[in-house]
């Protein structure tokens, strides 16, 4: 009997033992879950040619070097941290740029960020977007040249942005009818199953027909049938970035190409910013937006 006791007794250490091993190795996975790819660039305009080398943190200019190891960039006074590894562009011919975007896993998780170029004594700020789709998001910037960037980010709690804005929410598309008497269908399309799409190295979906990083979709698509021959409907979209540098306007997939339809700016009765065209039959629209600074 003491024999068996003394099993069992053996067993159950063994078992908790496991259950304690298991428990750490789920806990270490889901901390190490975030995934920060390398930089990518693309030439602006075909033909330009360009060479680019991948840096890990300690090899970035500007930084500085805590107790721990961990390299910061330095005067930021802290407060900010490098996000994944920075990027060298070479070789651009007067005049030419890239478009240069970096992973962004844990954006809206609290965290914000920028990407800066080393100027040669210091980290500058430059125009950046956050494209975000299929579950992932991408800092980005528009017309770099040679230098080395980098993405800065901090962890600063959920952005506070000025009304009309505040959830940034892109809302569905909406169609209503021109004409009397008025039946006709929509269906709202998430981007990934929008036609005249492209995915880039990000995992990110972009429109067609576009110069790389040029433009993105702003929200869904929407599909119109059952609109009877010689009528229009009224086709609006949501435009919580209005006002933020971005501007944009609703286009018709034509079967090969996104055709750019009369686009109107319209503020609603609770100051919200839409984007309209009344020009509506049947097929595929989309917002197709751009960020000037």
């Amino acid at each position: 009997m003491k024999k068996n006791l003394r099993w069992l007794f053996v067993t159950l250490i063994v078992l908790c033992v496991a259950l304690l091993s298991f428990s750490t190795t789920f806990a270490a996975t889901s901390s190490s879950s975030l995934v920060w790819t390398d930089p990518t660039a693309a030439a602006t305009k075909p033909g330009t040619t360009f060479t680019s080398a991948i840096l890990d943190t300690w090899q970035l200019p500007g930084t500085v070097e805590t107790g721990s190891g961990m390299y910061l960039p330095k005067r930021l006074n802290g407060d900010g941290q490098f996000g994944g590894k920075g990027i060298n562009i070479n070789d651009l011919a007067s005049g030419n740029t890239v478009t240069l975007c970096f992973s962004f896993p844990n954006y809206n998780n609290s965290w914000s960020g920028k990407i800066y170029a080393w100027d040669g004594s210091e980290w500058a700020s430059r125009t950046t977007s956050i494209t975000s789709s299929a579950g992932s998001s991408a800092a980005c910037t528009y017309r770099a040249g040679n230098g080395t960037y980098s993405l800065i980010i901090g962890y600063y709690g959920t952005p506070d942005y000025p009304t009309p804005t505040a959830s940034r929410a892109w809302n569905d598309p909406v169609a209503t009818a021109n004409y009397v008497n008025a039946s006709f269908n929509q269906s709202p399309i998430d981007v990934v199953q929008l036609p005249g799409t492209f995915i880039s190295s990000n995992g990110l979906y972009f429109p067609s027909g576009f110069a790389v990083g040029e433009a993105q979709f702003g929200g869904k698509g929407i599909q119109i049938s059952g609109v009877p021959a010689g009528k229009k409907v009224q086709i609006c979209f949501s435009f919580p970035v209005y006002d933020y540098g971005w501007t944009g306007n609703i286009y018709q997939w034509n079967g090969t190409k996104w055709s750019i339809q009369p686009t109107t700016s319209v503020v609603s009765s609770n100051s919200e910013h839409h984007y309209c065209t009344k020009n509506g039959q049947n097929g595929t629209y989309s917002l197709i937006i751009a960020y000037h600074s």
